[in-house]
């Protein structure tokens, strides 16, 4: 979700606004730059709860002793 939303902002930054919104602070955030930011706060968020969890995931087998 980080790479996604950081993609999708960066790809903002060249897209045009659309018609009807137009720019809204300034004259560079758009719709879909201010919609991205959550998207990556929330991959943040899962982040950090995944590496506080601190458990292995089913995907990792321990080495037998």
């Amino acid at each position: 979700m980080i790479l996604y939303g950081c993609a999708r902002f960066t790809i903002e930054w060249v897209r045009l606004p659309d018609a009807n919104i137009g720019y809204l602070a300034g004259d560079w955030l758009t719709m879909g730059m201010l919609l991205t930011v959550p998207m990556i706060l929330a991959g943040v968020a899962m982040m950090m709860f995944a590496y506080r969890r601190g458990t292995t995931s089913g995907n990792f087998r321990a080495a037998k002793a």
